[in-house]
């Protein structure tokens, strides 16, 4: 190997990892390089599988309880439902091309054979369960004690009913400041606007007086602007079109000197002064 003194074993072990150190250090204490007492030889353990130990073992802590009490099944495993098939075989892609490592394609096939094993589990122990008459379903009037008193109870809805009538009432104040903003900013908008119209009304005077306009239609536009059009009832419309607008039709108020008739005939005073003619 090349290493002579203390220092080359030193730069050798910062430069390897852990099991290039174990065997190093095992191969120079054999060859006598390393002083005695320092280190010990690791000795490799060899594993047995010793059956008959293990069944007795197993025969020592096994009951003889019914299998209502234990429900242990020893089962094969599921059939391999399609969406897994299809993305077992896209992880071997990913193996294949160098995206994925093999060792994250054993978890997945771990993980896949441990649900497909109790998937069949479930599904053979709950037939065995039917078969026996065993009712695997609470019925609807089954009232089962809690653990927890009322009184806990009442203080965990007490706390939830706070809990949301805190939401709503945060909810209502977002809402109340939104409607706010939108007030505010339509008040805004309103004042600009009718500021913008007094300050081109003012400019259209202006320019009426100095001779630069001789038309007075911005009064007009800005009449209608002031009293927008109502909607008209066309219920009243032809009730007027068909009535008319009430009052006498056709003549005019006879209240003034205009309206009283001629009479040609002279006063009473004239008419003494002409008899005394």
């Amino acid at each position: 190997m090349g290493l002579k003194s203390p220092e080359h074993i030193t730069d050798y072990m910062m430069d390897s990892n852990e099991e290039d150190e174990d065997e190093m250090l095992q191969e120079l204490f054999l060859a006598g390089k390393l002083k005695p007492g320092l280190n010990i030889p690791v000795e490799k353990k060899i594993f047995v599988n010793d059956v008959e130990k293990l069944k007795s073992k197993l025969n020592s802590i096994k009951t003889d309880l019914p299998w209502m009490e234990r429900f242990d099944i020893i089962n094969e495993q599921a059939e391999l439902a399609p969406e897994l098939s299809v993305e077992l075989k896209e992880q071997e892609e990913f193996v294949k091309t160098g995206r994925s490592d093999n060792l994250a394609l054993n978890e997945f096939k771990r993980e896949t054979m441990f649900h497909r094993q109790a998937q069949l589990a479930a599904m053979e122990g709950l037939a065995r369960v039917k078969a026996q008459g065993i009712p695997t379903i609470r019925p609807n009037d089954y009232f089962a004690e809690m653990m927890k008193t009322d009184e806990h109870m009442q203080k965990v809805r007490h706390s939830l009913l706070e809990k949301q009538a805190g939401l709503e009432r945060s909810e209502k104040v977002k809402k109340m400041r939104t409607e706010r903003k939108l007030a505010k900013k339509k008040q805004v908008e309103s004042t600009l606007r009718k500021q913008k119209d007094k300050r081109e009304l003012m400019e259209n005077i202006k320019k009426y007086r100095k001779g630069m306009r001789t038309d007075l239609d911005f009064l007009e536009n800005k009449s209608q602007q002031d009293n927008p059009s109502r909607k008209v009832n066309k219920k009243r419309q032809m009730k007027n079109e068909k009535f008319g607008f009430g009052g006498k039709k056709g003549k005019f108020k006879n209240n003034n000197i205009d309206s009283k008739p001629k009479n040609k005939r002279p006063g009473k005073s004239r008419r003494n002064k002409m008899k005394k003619k």
